[in-house]
């Protein structure tokens, strides 16, 4: 089982009016946050190997395993309807966890990350930022966080780069070839918003669950051909693409049985929703 390394406790729900009375646990819901991987949208094409940790995705160029796939998560924010009645002022429409360093499960089940009380109400957008951690933050409480997990981040891997996102582990193997071992670091920094259809539902003392998915297909996959991160030309496809391929689904309790809640995004350099991941900073909205 993966370790899932947080700071702030991990707790969602963070960004509510300091004096709304919805943040009182009577009129309030609970959701709990997971990270995993869509293998039901990418069983043609890549596969989960039971008992262990590990994807294994083929294409024509060859075979790429998947060992190890973490990503720094700067922020993240469940949005919700602007009129609810349970919340007055300007941003009590965020709900924010983070930064996270999260160690992606490869496997079938997604893994808890945060989890907090949050206003009943009915939640329509997640966004979400993967960034390298901000070395230029003034506020001294968050800055104290950013250094506190980023000591945590370099417990586990000592020679995390300061302006690296994420990490990826695996082999390649070319068609009729040996195997290529790789360790990549990549230096990118994209925005995703998932927007959830139909709406995750948070009633009065109901438990919820919101799954953040990635398709490997679509991140480790270019064409007929996988990506190849033990090539300069594979690893700068993955940082100009590491967006794509997530998706987000609401459940009406931890056990993820209410499939009905769905959503998918694309990761964006501004924040716009394109379908491509980038390099710049994204917007703040």
């Amino acid at each position: 089982m993966k370790i899932i390394s947080l700071f702030a406790a991990g707790l969602l729900a963070l960004g509510t009016c300091a004096d709304n009375p919805a943040s009182s646990s009577a009129d309030a819901g609970r959701v709990s946050l997971r990270f995993g991987v869509n293998g039901a949208s990418s069983s043609q094409t890549a596969r989960q190997t039971a008992g262990t940790d590990r994807l294994v995705l083929t294409g024509a160029n060859g075979t790429l395993v998947i060992d190890d796939l973490r990503l720094v998560v700067s922020r993240f924010r469940l949005k919700g309807d602007d009129d609810r009645s349970t919340c007055t002022g300007d941003d009590c429409d965020d709900f924010n966890a983070g930064p996270m360093f999260i160690d992606l499960p490869l496997g079938p089940t997604a893994a808890a990350v945060a989890s907090g009380t949050i206003p009943a109400g009915t939640y329509r957008r997640v966004d979400f930022r993967v960034r390298d951690l901000d070395d230029n933050e003034e506020n001294p409480s968050e800055r104290a966080g950013i250094d506190s997990l980023r000591a945590r981040i370099l417990a586990e891997v000592r020679d995390w780069p300061r302006n690296a996102s994420m990490m990826v582990v695996g082999t390649f193997t070319p068609t009729g070839g040996t195997a290529v071992p790789f360790r990549a670091f990549l230096r990118t920094r994209f925005d995703v918003r998932l927007e959830l259809s139909p709406p995750l539902a948070v009633g009065r003392g109901e438990q919820r669950s919101l799954d953040v998915l990635v398709d490997p297909a679509a991140l480790f996959r270019s064409g007929g051909n996988v990506v190849n991160p033990a090539q300069s030309s594979g690893l700068r496809d993955l940082e100009d693409h590491a967006g794509r391929g997530f998706s987000g689904h609401g459940h009406g309790s931890d056990d993820g049985s209410d499939d009905d809640h769905g959503g998918h995004g694309h990761g964006s350099d501004d924040g716009s929703g394109d379908d491509h991941g980038g390099h710049g900073r994204g917007s703040d909205d």
